[in-house]
C-alpha cells in the first residue's frame, strides 16, 4: 500500500493590530486585536466602536439625551426601559447590597456637593452635608423585571458610571469577538477599565499614584488572561478644596471623600 501525504503550507500565525481613539466615553480607548489578518482586526474594531456608541447612548450621565438621563428627568411612575438599562440598574441593586452600601448610585449627590465646594473654594458646611445625606437616603428606584419597567421613587441624582463603564467594555469585547473566527482575542482598555478576552494574555504595569509615575518604575506587574482590571486614582481627578486635594472617590455611606489613599 502506498500512502501519499500532501502537506500544504502552514497557516500564518495570528498577528496583533492596535487601534487608538480619543474622546470615547469621555476618555481614551486602546484596542489590541489578535487576528489572522488586518481585515478581520478592522472588522473587530468597527463592531466594538459601534457597540460602545450604542450603549453610551443608553448610560451616559453627561449626555442629556441618553436613555438614563431622560429616565432620571422623567416623571413618577413605572416606565418601560431598555433591557440593558434594566440589567445595569438590577446589578447596581445587587452590588449595593453585597457591599453593604459602599457602592451606591446615589453617591452622585455627594459628587455634586464636593464639585460645588471645589468651585467655591471652601469645604461644605455641616448643614450642607446633612442635607446631602438626607437626599441620598431616599429610595432611588423600583424595578419590575417581568414587565421590563423602572420607576423613579425620588429626585435624588444618580450615576451609573462605576458599573456601566465596565458593562460597556464587556459588551464591546463581545461584539469584537462575535461572528468571525479569524479574531482570536482582544484587549480593550477604556480609560483604565481593561478587559482581556480570547487567545491573548496581557502583562500589565500598575503605575503609582503620584504625579509623573507613568515614567517611573511600576509598583507591580500583573498578567491578565480572560479577566478584567479596573483602576482609579486621584492623580487625574480630584477636588481641590481650601488648598487640599480630596479624592474623587466618595464613600456613599458617609458622603466624605476617601482618605485612606495616597494623594
Amino acid at each position: 500500500l502506498l500512502f501519499i501525504l500532501a502537506i500544504g503550507p502552514a497557516p500564518a500565525p495570528a498577528a496583533d493590530f492596535v487601534f487608538r481613539h480619543d474622546d470615547v466615553m469621555g476618555t481614551s480607548l486602546e484596542l489590541n486585536v489578535r487576528a489572522d489578518d488586518e481585515a478581520a482586526a478592522r472588522g473587530a474594531e468597527e463592531r466594538a466602536l459601534r457597540e460602545i456608541d450604542r450603549l453610551s447612548a443608553v448610560f451616559s450621565n453627561h449626555d442629556a439625551g441618553s436613555e438614563f438621563r431622560r429616565w432620571q428627568g422623567g416623571g413618577k411612575g413605572a416606565v418601560k426601559v431598555s433591557p440593558e438599562l434594566l440589567e445595569v440598574l438590577a446589578a447596581s441593586d445587587a452590588w449595593r447590597e453585597r457591599s453593604a452600601g459602599a457602592f451606591d448610585p446615589r453617591v452622585q449627590v455627594f459628587a455634586e456637593l464636593w464639585a460645588d465646594a471645589a468651585a467655591r473654594g471652601r469645604e461644605p458646611t455641616p448643614a450642607e452635608k446633612d442635607a446631602a445625606r438626607s437626599r441620598a437616603a431616599a429610595p432611588a428606584w423600583r424595578l419590575d423585571s417581568a414587565a421590563g419597567t423602572a420607576e423613579r421613587l425620588s429626585d435624588v441624582p444618580l450615576t451609573l458610571d462605576a458599573v456601566a463603564k465596565g458593562y460597556v467594555v464587556e459588551k464591546a469585547c463581545d461584539a469584537a469577538m462575535q461572528g468571525d473566527p479569524a479574531v482570536r482575542g482582544v484587549i480593550l482598555n477604556v480609560g483604565g477599565d481593561l478587559r482581556v478576552r480570547g487567545d491573548v494574555e496581557h502583562r500589565l504595569a500598575i503605575a503609582g499614584p503620584r504625579e509623573g509615575s507613568e515614567t517611573t518604575e511600576p509598583l507591580a506587574w500583573i498578567s491578565v488572561k480572560d479577566r478584567a482590571v479596573a483602576a482609579s486614582g486621584p492623580k487625574h481627578r480630584n477636588y481641590q478644596v481650601e488648598g487640599r486635594r480630596r479624592s474623587h472617590v466618595i464613600d456613599p455611606r458617609t458622603g466624605e471623600p476617601a482618605d485612606a489613599i495616597a494623594l
